[in-house]
């Protein structure tokens, strides 16, 4: 009982490179004693079982890493309120880079008397940097929205569906037609 159904996830997920006896001695060294788990979190969880993965077998873990960056991808999903988070799947050097720079140029930014907060300007800095024009400047993507004429010519409060993200708010699609810019 000590350790929830995630926990254990997580332990599974950290030791699957590891030999059927390295992962009981990975279970033994972490879970032999229950009360050292008691209001452990599932970060320091994941953290003690990579730090045991490495000490029982270095090779399989760093040849696990290796084969990983094969996975690297970018992915968007909807979030509320018409945003999307768009999620990237990075090697660490690659990810810790691209934050460390975003944070840098909001701290040019916030000197230089932006009043933007940070996230925001690191947001407009990644737009800005993937499709090379400014946050707020026109982007050439296809939107295919499905909105019935009611909605868009007489005010109707009928929902619209944009492909990519589902359904949006009818005032919302109204104004995408008409400034698709959004300024």
């Amino acid at each position: 009982g000590a350790l929830s159904e995630w926990g254990a996830t997580v332990l599974a997920r950290e030791s699957a490179c590891l030999s059927r006896a390295d992962r009981a001695a990975l279970d033994e060294r972490l879970c032999a004693d229950p009360s050292r788990l008691e209001g452990v979190g599932v970060r320091a969880l994941a953290a003690a079982a990579r730090r045991q993965a490495c000490a029982l077998d270095p090779a399989s873990v760093a040849d696990r890493a290796r084969r990983a960056v094969a996975h690297r991808t970018v992915t968007c999903r909807p979030a509320p309120d018409a945003m999307v988070y768009l999620t990237a799947l990075l090697p660490v050097r690659q990810g810790v880079a691209v934050l460390a720079e975003l944070a840098r140029e909001a701290g040019r930014a916030a000197a230089g008397g932006d009043r933007r907060g940070r996230g925001q300007v690191m947001a407009d800095t990644l737009v800005a940097r993937a499709t090379g024009r400014r946050a707020a400047a026109a982007s050439h993507v296809e939107v295919q929205l499905v909105v019935t004429d009611r909605t868009l010519f007489q005010g109707d409060a009928e929902p619209a569906y944009l492909a990519g993200y589902g359904i949006v708010p009818a005032q919302w699609a109204r104004d995408l037609v008409r400034d698709p810019n959004g300024t």
